[in-house]
């Protein structure tokens, strides 16, 4: 047993198993990509200007940007990494069936062993294959001194008041990560991983053990991470693995890391003679949510969700169906449950006035199926990192652990 101050009232304490300490949060965080930007992981566009460079690879890369565009008919700006990816796998499953296929009518001259269609191929997966490394060395060039700059002054008050920290983050940077190594001393993270790599094992959050005199993090990573490399998975905070041509099952693209993304469902896998989408649950693969560690980490928010009464969310555009879906249940769920929306909102034009106005992120669920009490969504709106929002979001934090 370990002694924490809730709300000024030393010497309380719980009397729980270990395995408890997660269901007794009553605040856990969520987190988008603007919870990274203050940190310096590049946004959207400035991942874009270092992938779209004078290389070869680069001047093909800003192709498909203005092709995915065209395809999802959004501006250039508005095409993230996810989007990138998922219209990269549309047209790898363009060219393997056309490699496959013996249409000489409809492609004189680009089917079956097409040099052409060979070329275009090879040229997509050196493309994915430059992704995959931007987005491993951005994610991982994160200082745990500035990590603990940003998060220290929302995390310490709240530690305090609840023996484990729950953060599930949809970014794939390894922001907490490198906190709790370079800040050993102040910060214990538990991700289902060591700390430093190693092989996942889902045992490790049922017996988290806070220790008294630190910041005690739980670190769920929803839709993976650049630091987890394929089968287990494994955590690797080392060198990035570098795969040659000849590791490449022919069709098969390359895969560095676990890495899910919104646009999962539509991705392909391209064997030499069938294809089937990762996410058919009565293929080889099984549907990804139902696998580990996906499974375990879906779980857990599940749970944890329930059980909060305040859900802050940070720098997420709401634009995964099965976290809003959690989010709003939780609220619906319990009456005492309040969503605090940390994020600088839309901004919407209208076009009768010529005004602009902003608009939440989460405006748009209100309009859709999903029924809540929209009034228990607050809205914070501010960039994080700025001064007045941590100051008036620790306000917030404190206010709802003391009214509990």
């Amino acid at each position: 047993m370990f002694p924490w101050d809730i709300c000024g009232r030393a010497g309380q304490r719980y009397t729980r198993d270990v395995s408890e300490y997660l269901n007794a949060s009553r605040v856990l965080f969520i987190l988008g990509a603007g919870a990274s930007a203050h940190l310096g992981i590049p946004t959207t566009i400035a991942l874009r200007e270092k992938l779209c460079d004078e290389a070869p690879e680069g001047r093909v890369a800003a192709e498909l940007h203005q092709s995915a565009a065209y395809r999802f008919r959004v501006a250039e700006d508005d095409i993230n990494i996810e989007d990138f990816l998922e219209h990269l796998y549309e047209l790898q499953l363009l060219l393997w069936l056309a490699r496959r296929s013996s249409v000489p009518k409809l492609l004189p001259n680009l089917t079956s062993n097409s040099p052409v269609l060979a070329s275009a191929d090879a040229t997509l997966k050196r493309v994915q294959r430059r992704v995959y490394q931007l987005l491993h060395d951005t994610c991982g060039d994160c200082s745990g001194r500035k990590v603990d700059a940003l998060w220290r002054p929302i995390l310490a008050p709240l530690s305090s008041r609840q023996p484990v920290i729950p953060i599930f983050t949809l970014n794939y940077d390894w922001s907490f990560e490198k906190l709790a190594i370079e800040k050993m001393n102040r910060y214990q993270l538990v991700d289902g991983f060591e700390l430093l790599g190693g092989t996942w094992d889902a045992d490790r959050f049922a017996k988290i053990l806070p220790t008294p005199g630190k910041t005690n993090l739980a670190l769920f990573k929803l839709h993976g991470s650049t630091n987890w490399l394929p089968g287990g998975p494994v955590k690797s905070v080392g060198h990035f693995p570098q795969e040659s041509e000849s590791d490449v099952e022919d069709g098969l693209p390359p895969h560095y890391f676990e890495m899910v993304y919104p646009g999962h469902a539509h991705e392909a896998w391209f064997g030499k003679e069938s294809w089937q989408r990762l996410s058919d649950s009565s293929g080889i693969f099984g549907s990804w949510n139902e696998r580990e560690p996906y499974k375990t980490l879906h779980a857990y928010f599940h749970e944890v969700a329930r059980r909060a009464q305040l859900i802050v969310v940070i720098g997420y555009a709401f634009h995964d169906d099965r976290v809003n879906v959690e989010i709003v249940e939780a609220v619906n769920a319990d009456e005492r449950t309040r969503v605090l929306v940390v994020d600088p909102g839309i901004t919407r034009y209208v076009k009768a006035s010529g005004a602009t106005h902003q608009e939440p992120s989460f405006h748009f669920l209100t309009f859709g199926p999903l029924e809540s009490d929209w009034s228990r969504f607050d809205w914070l709106r501010g960039r994080f990192g700025d001064r007045r929002i941590t100051t008036e979001l620790v306000d917030a934090i404190c206010s709802a652990v003391c009214k509990g």
